[in-house]
């Protein structure tokens, strides 16, 4: 057990200079949110979530070693809520780079990140499920491939580092599901409670008004009633960690931030389809075809059985749903398909992606 716990300092004094505290102002507001990062390279791109960055006046990153710079926003990009920064102090250290190929159910996971501030906090979890799915807010499309953990993910951890127990680099701490259950700008919460707090302070005999602030703050929790009343227990249950929380693998960093750093956006392609799972998971079957899409220009007809994409088969809805969300607007696709029984294949360049051609 010593040898362990010898080993796993070792892990963390070596990553922990590679997580930065994200900190930020806006303008015309009062209230500062923040956020972990992780440093990918000696330039000083760092990684972490839109949320917290996007719209801000002023950012802040604080480094391990008690340093503060300030950070500019090179992009953003909407499918997977990421955000890329560039710190104006070359850093001292960056995280090399890493992969979640390795990774099976129950391996050891550590996360470094700032929950509610905290910098450098440490966690620890087991791989608790793969490749999996969760339509994120915010996000146009479902978010696939992500890894499932039982490490808490507070926040303030949201952009932290994972890594196995070798120290490696597989993913950033992402999202927990019982924060879904929180209002949309939690900040609008956490700032009636503190004005509830300064109103006590002040006049700690005038219940009247003090009752009045606990029935609007609890009008925020996403369980009460019409009639302001408050279910005490499903309250309570939104603030509890389920222990389901969210890793985005290593690699789909890296895609992100290579082209955020290129162009400051990322132009997805789109051709066109919806489509249906097969009794069999084997292919999928098309649904419906969008006018004026790149598929619309094609061979392809509803009741086709898609089978692979670009030499990769497909298994079912969200396995090409996987694969289109790392393809470029201009990039060509081959489709292998069935029609009628028969085996066929097109090839064809995917359009620009956006919401309105996908609705």
């Amino acid at each position: 057990m010593e040898d362990f716990e010898a080993e796993f300092i070792k892990v963390i004094e070596k990553i922990q200079s590679c997580v930065v505290k994200i900190e930020v102002s806006y303008k015309d507001k009062e209230i500062t949110r923040s956020s972990s990062g992780i440093i990918l390279d000696k330039e000083g791109y760092t990684i972490t979530v839109a949320n917290t960055v996007k719209n801000a006046d002023r950012i802040k990153a604080y480094l391990p070693c008690g340093k503060q710079t300030t950070a500019q926003m090179v992009g953003i990009d909407c499918h997977t809520q990421l955000a890329l920064l560039k710190l104006d102090t070359a850093p001292s250290f960056f995280i090399e780079k890493g992969t979640s190929e390795r990774l099976r159910l129950g391996a050891f996971l550590i996360v470094i990140g700032n929950p509610y501030g905290l910098k450098n906090s440490v966690s620890t979890g087991i791989v608790s499920g793969l490749n999996r799915t969760v339509w994120m807010k915010g996000c146009p499309r479902p978010m696939t491939g992500l890894i499932q953990t039982t490490a808490p993910i507070n926040p303030g951890d949201d952009g932290g580092l994972v890594v196995d127990s070798r120290g490696r680099f597989v993913g950033m701490a992402f999202s927990s599901m019982y924060r879904k259950l929180l209002p949309q700008d939690s900040a609008e919460f956490i700032t009636k409670i503190l004005f509830l707090l300064k109103e006590i302070r002040k006049d700690p005999g005038n219940r009247s008004r003090l009752q009045y602030n606990i029935e609007k703050i609890f009008q925020l929790l996403p369980h009460a009633s019409q009639e302001n009343s408050v279910d005490f227990v499903k309250a309570q249950d939104a603030f509890v960690s389920q222990g389901i929380n969210f890793v985005l693998p290593a690699e789909s960093v890296y895609w992100v931030a290579q082209h955020l750093k290129k162009q400051g956006k990322i132009n997805r392609g789109w051709f066109g389809i919806k489509v249906k799972d097969t009794e069999s998971r084997q292919g999928v079957v098309v649904i419906e075809i969008s006018e004026q899409s790149p598929a619309a220009k094609t061979d392809l007809k509803i009741g086709d059985v898609l089978l692979s994409l670009n030499n990769t088969p497909i298994s079912d809805s969200l396995s090409l749903l996987h694969q289109i969300s790392f393809l470029l607007a201009g990039e060509e696709i081959q489709l292998v398909y069935k029609h009628n029984d028969e085996l066929s294949y097109i090839k064809f360049p995917l359009a620009l992606w956006s919401e309105k051609a996908e609705k």
